[in-house]
């Protein structure tokens, strides 16, 4: 995700705690980061940047968007940043209640809808599986890898992999 300051507030361009001068600030391209409904414009929203710290700032801007970004139109009021909620680490074996926040910064699948006994991480967690018998390295389910008998690879991108047997 492009992390380049995008949203001109009153003259200066902010992201988190970041000031930056309008020149930093950038349009939006259309279509592109922040810009799902193609229309040019920013979308903006609830973003949680820590525990108790929610931000209105526009898609691109907000960190790790998919966990953190409550979607286009929403407010602060509309979102808790301190819910906890099931957190499947990368492992995808491993589950801890965290809050959404705790959550990211361990690089976990955060859902508030469940508690850790019933997340399925080995459903919900994908990487690399590098499978030896046929040479065959994809982005796979933990459950979905250990079925064909691969190697489930959180630390590794199968580019850099050699599945060879």
């Amino acid at each position: 995700m492009n992390k380049t300051p995008r949203c001109f507030i009153a003259a200066t361009c902010t992201l988190s705690l970041i000031l930056v001068t309008q020149l930093a600030c950038e349009p939006p391209a259309p279509g592109g980061d922040g810009d799902p409904d193609g229309d040019g414009s920013q979308d903006t929203g609830a973003c949680c940047l820590g525990v108790d710290d929610c931000q209105i700032v526009a898609m691109a801007d907000c960190p790790d968007a998919g966990i953190n970004f409550a979607g286009a139109d929403t407010t602060c009021d509309e979102i808790d940043c301190s819910e906890e909620g099931s957190c499947c680490l990368t492992d995808g074996e491993t589950c801890e209640p965290l809050s959404r926040v705790e959550c990211e910064a361990m690089d976990g699948y955060f859902d508030a809808g469940l508690d850790c006994v019933a997340a399925s991480c080995g459903d919900i967690v994908t990487a690399s599986c590098c499978v030896a018998a046929n040479s065959d390295c994809a982005i796979r389910s933990k459950n979905e890898c250990d079925a064909l008998g691969g190697e489930f690879r959180p630390d590794a991108d199968c580019a850099d992999l050699n599945c060879a047997p």
